[in-house]
């Protein structure tokens, strides 16, 4: 008998439980249109792997791995295709390698950045393009979207032959509307 009414418990909580009220709630979809207007900056990171092969073989790794903060930087998105993102923000980047300590660097950074976007919903993701761009360049995926955010993020693999160098660069920026 405790075990029916083990089981009956279980059930009510699970219906209980089961019911989802985010299915009432309107999908938010990535398109120009949703995505026009100011947004700012939250928070930042990019991490970042360099890999050399040195004369014997063995592998040099460097990695980089910097947070942002303090941010006073707007991204604006405007109806004609175009986009802005201006302001600075503080950027902490720790290195490290095999056999070294770490390296710690803090510097402000100033952006001002402008050049034309370009929204695919098929693939979820925004090209940006402005070849004197820094931070916002190439394909870049949204990885969230809603009324108030914006997440993006990007991963870009580069090898340099001539330097047996392969780079791994990983950045995911989040921004408020």
């Amino acid at each position: 008998m405790k075990s029916v009414k083990y089981f009956l418990v279980l059930f009510l909580a699970f219906n209980i439980l089961g019911c989802d009220s985010s299915d009432n709630e309107p999908i938010f979809v990535l398109s120009k249109a949703n995505l026009i207007g100011t947004y700012s900056m939250e928070s930042m990171t990019l991490n970042t792997k360099t890999t050399t092969e040195v004369v014997s073989g063995f592998p040099f790794v460097v990695n980089a791995n910097s947070v942002g903060s303090l941010f006073q930087v707007d991204l604006i998105f405007n109806s004609d295709d175009t986009y802005s993102i201006k302001g600075e923000y503080a950027v902490k980047t720790t290195t490290t390698s095999i056999g070294s300590s770490p390296i710690v660097n803090e510097q402000i950074i100033v952006i001002d950045e402008a050049g034309t976007y370009a929204v695919d919903n098929s693939d979820g993701t925004i090209s940006f393009t402005n070849q004197n761009a820094e931070l916002l360049t190439g394909k870049l995926t949204v990885s969230g979207i809603s009324e108030t955010k914006l997440l993006l993020t990007q991963f870009v693999e580069e090898a340099i032959p001539s330097l047996n160098t392969t780079i791994e660069a990983d950045l995911k920026i989040s921004f408020n509307k």
